[in-house]
């Protein structure tokens, strides 16, 4: 098992569960020691967005960074994207998005008409050797 940790000058790092020869407890949280150095748990948001974003994850508000392969929609007048299709009876789990980083969502929808009578968007996802699909 690997763990995505920060290293002593803050980047991200993935350490094996195996290298941590052990943890100490601090007043900034775990310390992960390993015969490469100490390591940490990425705690501000450019150390999240250090070890997220090369998994799919984007910074779309100062305090959410998502995970841009589970968005089914995106609202663009309440600048809101949803991890559930628009159909779904509890569709309540989303995440906003600032104006500064609604440009990050904006590129991946265009508008378009879903199911007879709604208006909405269609969301277009980057996927490697393939290009660009429709989802």
């Amino acid at each position: 098992m690997k763990l995505l940790l920060v290293n002593e000058k803050g980047f991200p790092e993935s350490v094996g569960i195996h290298e941590v020869l052990y943890i100490n407890q601090t007043k900034k949280g775990p310390e992960f020691v390993t015969r490469r150095g100490v390591y940490r748990y990425p705690l501000t948001m450019e150390q999240l967005c250090g070890v997220f974003q090369p998994l799919g994850f984007e910074q779309l508000d100062r305090n959410a960074v998502v995970n841009l392969d589970n968005v089914q929609r995106y609202d663009d007048k309440l600048r809101a994207v949803y991890f559930e299709s628009e159909t779904a009876e509890d569709g309540k789990l989303y995440a906003t998005v600032s104006l500064t980083h609604a440009a990050k969502v904006r590129h991946l929808i265009r508008e378009g008409e879903i199911g007879d009578k709604h208006e909405g968007f269609m969301l277009y996802k980057l996927t490697p050797h393939l290009g660009i699909g429709i989802i």
